[in-house]
């Protein structure tokens, strides 16, 4: 199995390919004399597909990469970038904004109505509206600025947030349940 490297990660489609009969032969080599090749062969090319489908599968990060770029391009009116940038929208993000389209009474447009001129201011504010988060796009950055505090680390700071918000509620939670297992008092034993 010769090749060059690649930065691509699997696609499923090469699965058969790769792991041809000759790389499953190779790979067995070290197998015990009476292993089930058969069965070993489905095990690496279903584990390869698994492989190859989680590879492709985009992180957290890189969607809200590609719907932040998708908003910003819509919302400074680059109707060109709005349609390049959904024509290479991993179905990942796809699927999410449909899904919010579905909720908002709204359609995904196609990047075709991007470039009409008749249609495209429409289909850059429907854009807009389904990359907005909770209705309103907020830069953290920005707000810290406009209060003079254009120095502070924003992440962190929304670390640091979460952190007080998840001690609150193992608190009230710790609350709670000493409050169902009654009060905590000490009995001392009295002589009659």
């Amino acid at each position: 199995m010769t090749g060059t490297k690649s930065r691509e990660p699997l696609a499923a489609t090469d699965v058969l390919r790769i792991f041809d009969d000759a790389c499953i032969d190779r790979l067995a080599e070290r197998l015990p004399a009476g292993a089930n090749r058969k069965r070993f062969a489905e095990g690496i090319r279903e584990a390869a597909c698994i492989y190859a489908k989680d590879a492709r599968t985009p992180t957290h990060s890189e969607l809200h990469t590609e719907i932040t770029a998708l908003y910003r391009a819509a919302e400074r009116k680059r109707y060109g970038q709005v349609a390049a940038l959904l024509e290479k929208l991993s179905s990942k993000a796809s699927e999410l904004l449909n899904k919010r389209a579905t909720r908002l009474s709204l359609e995904l447009p196609t990047s075709d109505y991007l470039r009409d001129a008749t249609t495209q201011q429409t289909a850059s504010e429907a854009v807009l509206r389904l990359c907005q988060y909770g209705g309103q796009y907020i830069e953290v950055r920005k707000c810290l600025k406009l209060v003079g505090a254009g120095h502070a680390d924003a992440v962190g700071l929304i670390n640091e947030l979460n952190r007080w918000r998840k001690e609150a509620e193992r608190l009230a939670c710790q609350k709670y349940r000493d409050g169902l297992s009654g009060p905590k008092t000490r009995t001392s034993a009295v002589a009659f």
